[in-house]
Parts: C-alpha cells; sequence; structure tokens
C-alpha cells in the first residue's frame, strides 16, 4: 500500500526537482492538509470510465488542483524546496492511429453515437500530412500511438474488439504506415487496445510494436483512454511502460486530473509518469460540436492555462483528421502556430526520457 505522504513525493517529482529528505518530513506535518488533495488526484483517475466521468462524480476541466497544491506549498513553506523543471510551457503533439481507412465498424459507432456515416477514405495521405507538418514546424517528428490488438479466442470479447479496437495488425496493410512513419521521423508508442489493461495484454501487443517497427516502446496511450481499475498502473509498469497520456477527456476537453504538469502515479514497481492530455480533435469537433474558429478559442483558453503554470500538455490529432470527409487539420495548424508564437516550447518522448532520466 502506497502512503500518502509518498503518493504526493512522487507526484511533485514531475512538475519539480527536490530532495526527498527535505520534504518528507514537513508533508507528514501537514498530511491532513494536503490528503483531501491527493484524493481528489486519486479520483481523478479511478473515477472515470472510458475517459467520461462516472455518475455523481465532480469532474475538473480546469486546473483546480494545481492551483490547491501552490497555495499549500505557499501556506507551507514547500515551496522553498521545491525547483520548477521547466520554464517555459511544452506542448506533446500526439496522434492515436485508429485506423487507415474507414471501416464498417467505425461508420456503425458514428451512426450510433452522431447519426451520421463517412464516405470510404484511405487515411494514409492524411497520416503522411499530419506527421509531415510536426517534423517541418518542429524539427524532429511527432509522437505516434499505434494499436496491435492481441485477438481473443472468446468470441464475445472478439465481438466486442471488432467493434472498439483499430482493425490493422502487423501486417502488410500496415507497411506502408510504418514507411511513413519513419520517414518523417516519428516516435513510437503503443496504443494500448480496449481489454489490453484487464486481460494483461498490453505487454504482448507491446512487443509486437517493438518487432515491427525496430524501436523500444516506453510511451502508451490507452484506447478510448481505457483505464479499467485502480491496477491499470501497475499493469503498465508491469510491461515496461514509462511514460503515459491516458489521462484526459472522452467527450470534453480540458484537466482531468485538474492538473496542466507532468506527475508521477506510484506503483508496486516503478511509477509511471503522466503527460496531461487536455485537448483532442474528436470531443471538439464530433461531441461538442464546436465550429473550426470556436474549436480555436476554447484550444487557446484550455492552453493559456498551461502557459500559466510553464505546464506540459499534450494534443491529440488523429490519423483522419487532414482527410477531406473530417477537415480538422486546418484546426491543428493553427492552435500549434498559436502554441509557438506564445511561448510554448515542442515537448517529445526523448526530451522526456533526458528531463527525468527514464
Amino acid at each position: 500500500m502506497i502512503s500518502t505522504t509518498t503518493f504526493m513525493l512522487e507526484f511533485l517529482k514531475g512538475k519539480y526537482s527536490f530532495q526527498d529528505e527535505d520534504l518528507r518530513g514537513l508533508l507528514e506535518s501537514h498530511r491532513d492538509q494536503f490528503a483531501p488533495i491527493v484524493q481528489a488526484i486519486y479520483d481523478s483517475i479511478n473515477q472515470v470510465k472510458n475517459g467520461y466521468a462516472k455518475k455523481g462524480y465532480g469532474a475538473f476541466v480546469a486546473t483546480e488542483i494545481e492551483d490547491q497544491l501552490l497555495a499549500f506549498q505557499e501556506k507551507t513553506g514547500l515551496q522553498k524546496f521545491l525547483q520548477p523543471r521547466f520554464q517555459k510551457p511544452q506542448i506533446l503533439l500526439s496522434h492515436d492511429i485508429d485506423y487507415l481507412e474507414t471501416t464498417p465498424q467505425m461508420n456503425l459507432k458514428r451512426l450510433v453515437g452522431y447519426g451520421a456515416l463517412k464516405k470510404y477514405e484511405n487515411y494514409l495521405s492524411s497520416i503522411e500530412t499530419i506527421f509531415r507538418y510536426d517534423l517541418t514546424v518542429t524539427g524532429f517528428g511527432g509522437q505516434a500511438f499505434v494499436c496491435f490488438p492481441r485477438r481473443a479466442l472468446n468470441p464475445v470479447i472478439r465481438s466486442g474488439q471488432w467493434l472498439m479496437d483499430p482493425s490493422y495488425e502487423a501486417t502488410e496493410n500496415c507497411r506502408e504506415l510504418k514507411n511513413i512513419l519513419q520517414r518523417h521521423q516519428a516516435q513510437i508508442g503503443i496504443h494500448g487496445s480496449f481489454f489490453s489493461l484487464e486481460k494483461d495484454w498490453l505487454g504482448e501487443e507491446k512487443s509486437s510494436i517493438e518487432s515491427f517497427f525496430g524501436v523500444e516502446v516506453h510511451v502508451g496511450r490507452q484506447h478510448w483512454l481505457r483505464l479499467p481499475s485502480d491496477q491499470s498502473f501497475s499493469t503498465m509498469s508491469e510491461a515496461g511502460l514509462k511514460i503515459d497520456s491516458s489521462v484526459g477527456w472522452n467527450g470534453n476537453v480540458g484537466y482531468r486530473s485538474g492538473y496542466s504538469s507532468p506527475y508521477f502515479i506510484p506503483t508496486e514497481k516503478n511509477s509511471i509518469l503522466e503527460i496531461p492530455l487536455v485537448l483532442m480533435d474528436g470531443p471538439l469537433f464530433d461531441d461538442l460540436k464546436l465550429s473550426q474558429q470556436e474549436v480555436f478559442e476554447t484550444s487557446v483558453r484550455i492552453l493559456n492555462q498551461a502557459k500559466v503554470h510553464n505546464g506540459v500538455v499534450s494534443v491529440d490529432w488523429h490519423d483522419r483528421g487532414a482527410s477531406p470527409s473530417y477537415d480538422w487539420f486546418g484546426s491543428y495548424q493553427k492552435i500549434v502556430e498559436w502554441a509557438l508564437s506564445n511561448g510554448f516550447e515542442i515537448m517529445n518522448q526523448t526530451k522526456l526520457k533526458d528531463e527525468y532520466g527514464i
């Protein structure tokens, strides 16, 4: 069982450098004050299913927890022991690869969820457009999250996989995706399949991606942002992941943990570094039904909160964002260009590993 004090020490290491011995006693003496903050952080991870808040849970969309922690740090004198890791806000450009083409199950979900269908398109050209742009504006490739689901033998679970998971596999139909990502220097992470954590398949899926792309994988984001239990991060750690970016919203945007900076989530084996996911194309356009101008204005409002705190946040624009039938790419460009012109630096997994020694 991880103590409240240990949880807080690990959490703070994402934003600050410090010596544990300087803080542990001070935290212990103020435990009653910071324990509710720790509980709120824990709930933000566990009172959510598939990225949607459970009934009765008061979900965060702004940086309430970060503001509370800053007030606590100043009140208790904790702040003098903390050295901020980042002097400027950072943005991680990431892309979940859910589809290589329009599929029947994709249209079935769209029909049920949004009452609309999409015509058939091959999304490889959209993927190339997005990653070419990332390389052009940053000088290094964007973050790709790739999903190679392990296929279940159980017919009930397999039917659920057919509906919920990406349909491409580590075979020839994925060869061109590999070429595109390598050509544009994309960094590869795992997009763990819908059942990967509860069935303990994540390690096997990670190995498939590593074998296909010829790289080691240490970064992940769960498909559908699915964290099915309070053991989810322990399973990630056992699979060999070091960094995650699954703590974000489906159906909405903003700060699910009320925090704009990286934070460590301790497990029995190792801590997982969490990068808050604050913007995603689908919720902006499909769920909130915003216009392109409204998407931009909402994104600026959210990113400005990270700017205040010199936070490090992730945005997620999917494979199909630059396809003609979606037309989400112009908004992505506008958001990235706003961030770069307003003091943000581009973060990637190489920089994260260097900063945290992982």
